[in-house]
């Protein structure tokens, strides 16, 4: 890199700041838009648009191929100074040729506005429009060319606007019935406009009527539109619920994971598709509350009968995930599923149910050996893996197997769980024990369950499962925090009154602060002709 590596760099930036694209100009059509924003402020556009184009002459300057053609800094701030200078101007002053461009400018359709915002919400169109204005005595027909990658309708696409007078067009985004692969997506749009005879109407238009030829005034101005997808309140993960393998009889499961980044309580439930004779589904411990800055894996079990494999193949099942903010103070017990329908604010997400493959006949091993592990789980839990789920739950600081705790329905059990810190520093770590039947009822700590894990390690420490509905285990973790640097000097403090604060002052100096639930579920036989079990 050199200092004229520098300048070229402001060039392209100049260029984009004016232009808003990184793409080689068209000086009329930049004009244009930039007519359109200054309206009838017709005099001081004259102005504006001589700093357009010097500001453009100064950007072809700066990204000259050849270094040594390229002006020095301190020119470029002289010449950015007298622009921003610049006296009152008259139309004497104005070149013939950006007299010429002015008039063309003020003889086509008007524009506004220039830029459309969608939020993109679930299962819901949203609309906006331009209005287009016709203040010449001749007849201009327009044609709107809408971006492919966005789902967006434009009505009237084309049609001819009357002398004096104007026409809106409407531009909807249809439902969004997955969420936005990114939180925003912008994209162009392009409005062409030309003169036409009067009798011409909308069915009589065609694209050949914009090409450019001699003789003929064709317009054409990009317009933005920017959808921005929705304040997500739950990220989940993955954004389907896929069985890769089905045992007939079995239950199969499949985890979802749920993690709210927000400072809020966040109430979920799954919606699941109605339970057949031959295709069941179940989910345990789907419906809850999610303490700000935390994770929880949610199991969806689902039995396969034998004749049932048609119609799973050709499944097109959706399962529901509703989120919705509310108070700290909400009890478990009252977040029902149907909570949620005079509930403001609901955010719902729709995924798809995808079988990956045919079922087989039932086995009798429960491991998934394709677990990204350092050490193996059985040899850091012992046989007892066997029987615990084979899902994990990762965090941006650790990873915890398994997601879920399985308990038997005599009654609670030692279990242990591995946890394996795949950051690059300590992990202070504390095991908290939740029944969560209030956010203050029932909670107790056991003070040695707590320590520090150094980086990329693993060690398996020992829970307490017990047989109660909303008894939850839950692992605190923070990192990168200059004060609390130890489990005493942060766990000491900590009580369910003080979690968010205690969070709050790590994360306020830098560091990162989570917790993971782990849900404890007994296994009950979901169906009368499933001698396996299920979590119930």
């Amino acid at each position: 890199m050199s200092f004229m590596s520098d300048i070229y760099s402001l060039g392209v930036i100049i260029k984009e700041m004016v232009t808003g694209s990184t793409e080689e100009p068209n000086v009329d059509r930049v004009h244009r838009r930039w007519r359109h924003r200054w309206k009838n402020a017709k005099h001081m556009s004259l102005v504006y648009q001589q700093q357009v184009t010097k500001c453009l002459e100064l950007a072809q300057r700066c990204t000259n191929l050849e270094p040594t053609e390229r002006p020095d800094i301190l020119v470029i701030i002289r010449e950015l100074n007298e622009m921003d200078s610049t006296p009152d101007i008259s139309n004497a002053s104005i070149s013939t040729v950006e007299q010429q461009r002015n008039s063309f400018l003020e003889d086509m359709l008007g524009i506004e506005p220039l830029d459309l915002h969608f939020t993109a919400e679930h299962n819901k169109q949203t609309s906006g429009s331009i209005k287009l204005t016709n203040d010449t005595d001749d007849y201009i027909a327009f044609w709107v060319s809408a971006p492919s990658r966005l789902p967006l309708c434009v009505h009237p696409n084309k049609d001819v606007v009357p002398p004096r007078s104007s026409c809106r067009v409407t531009v909807t985004l249809e439902a969004v019935k997955k969420p936005l692969q990114k939180k925003h997506c912008t994209e162009k749009f392009c409005v062409q406009s030309t003169r036409v005879d009067k009798g011409v109407a909308s069915k009589h238009i065609t694209g050949d009527m914009f090409k450019e030829e001699a003789g003929k005034d064709v317009d054409m101005v990009n317009l933005m539109v920017s959808v921005h997808a929705p304040k997500q309140l739950l990220i989940v993960d993955p954004l389907e619920l896929r069985y890769r393998t089905i045992e007939l009889n079995k239950p199969s499961p499949c985890l979802i994971q749920l993690t709210n980044m927000t400072d809020d309580y966040v109430a979920f439930t799954f919606v699941l598709p109605q339970q057949g004779n031959v295709l069941y589904y179940h989910v345990a411990m789907g419906t809850g509350i999610m303490p700000p800055w935390s994770t929880r894996g949610v199991v969806v079990d689902i039995v396969v009968k034998e004749e049932a494999i048609t119609e799973m193949m050709q499944c097109k099942d959706t399962c529901i995930v509703r989120s919705v903010v509310v108070d700290k103070g909400l009890r478990n017990d009252d977040v029902r599923v149907e909570f949620f329908d005079d509930r403001i604010g609901v955010h719902e997400m729709e995924l798809d149910i995808v079988f990956a493959e045919q079922p087989q006949a039932a086995s009798s091993s429960v491991r998934d050996d394709e677990q990204d592990w350092e050490e193996d789980p059985l040899e850091l839990l012992g046989d007892r893996a066997m029987l615990m789920s084979p899902f994990l739950i990762e965090t941006e600081l650790l990873h915890i197997y398994p997601a879920e705790l399985h308990v038997s329905s005599e009654g609670g059990a030692n279990e242990y769980i591995s946890l394996a810190n795949k950051t690059d520093d300590d992990v202070v770590y504390a095991i908290n024990y939740y029944d969560r039947r209030g956010e203050d009822e029932g909670f107790s700590r056991v003070s040695h369950d707590k320590g520090v894990l150094r980086p990329q390690s693993t060690c398996a420490v020992p829970v307490l499962c017990e047989n109660k509905r909303h008894y939850q285990v839950g692992v605190m973790m923070i990192s990168g925090s200059r004060r609390y640097r130890t489990a005493d000097g942060f766990f000491d403090n900590y009580t369910c009154d003080k979690r968010e604060e205690l969070m709050s002052q790590v994360r306020a100096e830098g560091g990162k602060a989570h917790e993971a639930l782990l849900a404890c579920v007994v296994r009950t036989s979901p169906h009368p002709d499933c001698k396996q079990h299920q979590v119930g």
